[in-house]
């Protein structure tokens, strides 16, 4: 296994003043975890998750093992490199707490069966040199790492995760999972937020859903003429579909959508959850 000689880090026996963050330091086991819990924000990483997929038996064990700085614990601040992670303690264990911004640190190395781990939270988060028997977990965005060696994991989580260079030879293979973006529907309106319209007058249909798809507008189980298997474009975590109705039938009428996520045979069906009455119209014909 490749070692990184172990830097001299005098903040990891000194308790520093919260006016400097992020940091490494001997202070409360607890409150350290709190802040990576709070900073990395994600549902699926709490203080027992974290505990759980570290190996420790509980929460408290993770916290004494902190407190006694057999644990450094770097939380980010912001965009940008974690501050300090490049003199992380390179042959004993690290935690990097990233935030909702695109965090880096340059690699990660731990001791035998000890693994470093990140836990990214939203972001596009990177490991711009090497992973060595160390374990990263993502959360929403475009995740990447140069290169993983020595048996390490990468969850990249939702997004368009990715590696330049992996080992895959026994028994030091590593792994690469791609995370798959979960397919919500955000909102679904209509123009002026209407519940009456007129037969045959043209009206907008917005779909906004949180991953690329391609979408079919129906009305009243049929679908709607020019609004077929349109495609939902936008970028991040926010794509947009419209669609103009005009209204072919009186009386009230039930909207809904056909949802495919891009890359995914998955079908969505979604319903507006208010019905449309359609009257008939009044005044000159639209052509």
């Amino acid at each position: 296994m490749r070692k990184i000689s172990a830097a001299i880090i005098c903040a990891a026996s000194v308790a520093l003043t919260s006016s400097v963050a992020p940091s490494a330091y001997a202070a409360d086991g607890s409150g350290l975890l709190t802040s990576c819990v709070n900073a990395v924000n994600d549902p699926l990483y709490t203080k027992t998750t974290m505990a759980s997929i570290m190996g420790y038996a509980n929460v408290s064990a993770l916290e004494s093992a902190i407190t006694n700085n057999t644990l450094i614990v770097w939380i980010a601040n912001g965009s940008g490199v974690i501050a300090g992670s490049a003199s992380a303690n390179g042959n004993g264990q690290d935690l990097f707490c990233g935030d909702s911004n695109d965090n880096t640190i340059a690699f990660m190395d731990s001791f035998n069966n000890s693994r470093d781990y990140f836990f990214g939270g939203a972001g596009n988060d990177s490991v711009t040199a090497t992973m060595w028997y160390s374990a990263f977990y993502g959360g929403p965005g475009n995740d990447y790492v140069d290169s993983l060696e020595e048996a390490s994991i990468f969850d990249g989580g939702p997004g368009t995760d990715s590696y330049r260079s992996i080992s895959i030879n026994a028994p030091w293979a590593s792994t690469f999972i791609q995370g798959v973006d979960t397919l919500d529907v955000t909102s679904f309106s209509i123009a002026g937020n209407v519940k009456v319209v007129n037969y045959r007058s043209s009206l907008i249909l917005t779909l906004v859903v949180t991953t690329a798809a391609r979408v079919s507008f129906s009305a009243n189980g049929k679908r709607i003429a020019g609004c077929i298997n349109k495609s939902a474009s936008g970028s991040g975590s926010t794509f947009t579909v419209n669609c103009s109705w005009r209204p072919t039938n009186r009386g009230t009428t039930s909207l809904s959508a056909s949802i495919v996520q891009t890359g995914s045979n998955t079908l969505t069906n979604y319903s507006h959850p208010t019905k449309v009455t359609v009257l008939s119209r009044t005044g000159s014909r639209t052509p």
